[in-house]
């Protein structure tokens, strides 16, 4: 079936802006914070308004609409938030895994592969193949898709598993994880349009071929 490069670059596209919306309501899901709860949740021994003063000074910092949690208790012991929130980090990273999988097989040849496209040379040479280059731009952005689907397992198992009444000792490990996810993603994903989609060409004659 006949197929031009641009359309499956439309898909690639609209799969991007996808993720973008992902990334949009990720940080909606974080928006509630179980500041003022102290301990449990009931709040001993801090000041009524201490969590709604603290979101609304982060909420002022950040320019994100930080708010004090609606409940306290459900706060400290679940963090179906952050569970939800990594969820779509885990399917941007299931989205640019498909992506950088398909420039890497487009890109491939140019004797026995595809070669519709050519990727600019990272690392060129090889001790056993000379002339061999690795899709490496490809390849790490495949390689950080899956580190993150892997810690969305461990945020899920720390945000069902972990709290015991009302206190979950495991949001330390779903902190650390959900900032390590976004940092590799947020530094791949720039790593790989500097250095691969910016300079990435069309190989005509293998195309219409």
């Amino acid at each position: 079936t006949p197929l031009r490069l641009g359309q499956e670059f439309g898909g690639f596209a609209r799969q991007l802006e996808l993720s973008i919306e992902r990334a949009e309501r990720a940080l909606q899901a974080v928006l509630e914070l179980p500041v003022g709860g102290t301990a449990v949740g009931s709040g001993i021994n801090t000041h009524p308004e201490f969590g709604s003063r603290v979101a609304k000074v982060l909420a002022d910092e950040t320019g994100i609409a930080f708010v004090e949690a609606a409940n306290h208790f459900e706060a400290n012991a679940q963090r179906d938030g952050l569970v939800e929130c990594h969820g779509q980090l885990k399917l941007i990273a299931t989205t640019l895994f498909n992506v950088s999988n398909n420039i890497r097989w487009l890109g491939s040849g140019p004797r026995c592969g595809f070669y519709e496209i050519q990727l600019p040379d990272r690392q060129p040479g090889s001790s056993i193949m000379p002339g061999k280059v690795n899709p490496v731009m490809c390849e790490s952005m495949m390689q950080v898709a899956a580190r993150v689907i892997g810690n969305d397992g461990c945020i899920t198992m720390s945000g069902a598993a972990g709290g015991q009444f009302q206190l979950n000792i495991m949001m330390p490990v779903m902190g650390q994880t959900t900032l390590e996810s976004i940092t590799l993603l947020a530094n791949v994903t720039n790593a790989f349009v500097e250095f691969c989609a910016e300079e990435m060409e069309a190989n005509e004659e293998a195309c219409v071929a």
